[in-house]
């Protein structure tokens, strides 16, 4: 019935449905999520997104690679989590890519996404982002650092205990 819902024409509905079949966990709703990703609502989009992350299904991957180009950066930064969540290690390049978004949260979720993934290939660009020019984005990266490991990692975290960012300084530390 869930699924049936999706196409209801109140986009809030749709949005909450979207949300309840990823907290199910039936992956029959996958294709339905997918679809989902089209919807002209962003908040459905983004709840699609969320949805087939938790539902951690690798048939979501490519859509939610071309939802990274969505124009509402909230659509964005759901995707690049999901694909996190999802944990197929084939996302980090296209991932990194996205490191150059132009809206912060949508970088940040990106690095979260990155964390996720705890693939070694993302060290070096993320160790790059702990110079991003926003706070929320650095503080991202060193989180992720301390989750991939890596002796690479070490002197780039031990700088970011000296960023002008207390919140940073705390999560260096941590890392």
């Amino acid at each position: 019935p869930l699924i049936a819902v999706l196409s209801d024409e109140n986009a809030l509905l749709r949005e909450i449905c979207a949300e309840a079949l990823g907290q199910l966990g039936d992956k029959t709703a996958v294709t339905h999520l997918i679809a989902a990703l089209e919807d002209e609502e962003c908040h459905v989009r983004c709840a699609a997104a969320a949805a087939l992350g938790k539902l951690g299904d690798s048939r979501s991957i490519p859509a939610l690679f071309t939802v990274l180009e969505d124009e509402v950066s909230a659509v964005r930064g759901g995707a690049a989590l999901a694909l996190g969540e999802i944990g197929d290690s084939g996302s980090v390049e296209l991932l990194v890519k996205s490191l150059r978004d132009k809206d912060c949260h949508v970088r940040s979720s990106v690095v979260k996404a990155l964390g996720l993934l705890g693939d070694i290939r993302a060290v070096e660009p993320l160790i790059l982002t702990l110079r991003d020019k926003e706070g929320v984005v650095r503080s991202s990266a060193a989180l992720a650092l301390g989750k991939i490991g890596g002796k690479r990692a070490t002197k780039p975290l031990i700088q970011a205990l000296r960023d002008n960012d207390g919140e940073v300084r705390i999560v260096a530390a941590e890392a």
